[in-house]
């Protein structure tokens, strides 16, 4: 391994360390596939597994009206709104 290919890698093996799910692929035209004990060898391309995006969509109570909006903190949205979590599903 070079100092180059150690730069890529860093960021992901520090992932690996701090518990994240790593996914690997052999070829550019594959998949990316979880891997629980990667090698980290040179002829493979190695990533962080992305996480699943969140949205909230909030529904006025008074007139039906529903807005889709991403926010951090459902609390900020009073009574008068029906609340809905949303979690996109990443696997095939």
């Amino acid at each position: 391994m070079n100092r180059e290919r150690a730069q890529e890698l860093l960021p992901i093996i520090q992932a690996f360390a701090d518990g994240k799910q790593i996914q690997y692929r052999n070829r550019p035209e594959a998949e990316f596939s979880d891997i629980s004990k990667p090698s980290f060898v040179d002829d493979s391309e190695y990533r962080i597994a992305p996480e699943p995006m969140e949205i909230w969509t909030v529904q006025n109570k008074m007139n039906d009206q529903t807005l889709q909006t991403v926010i951090e903190d459902p609390d900020d949205w009073d009574n008068n709104f029906i609340k809905r979590k949303f979690r996109e599903v990443t696997d095939e």
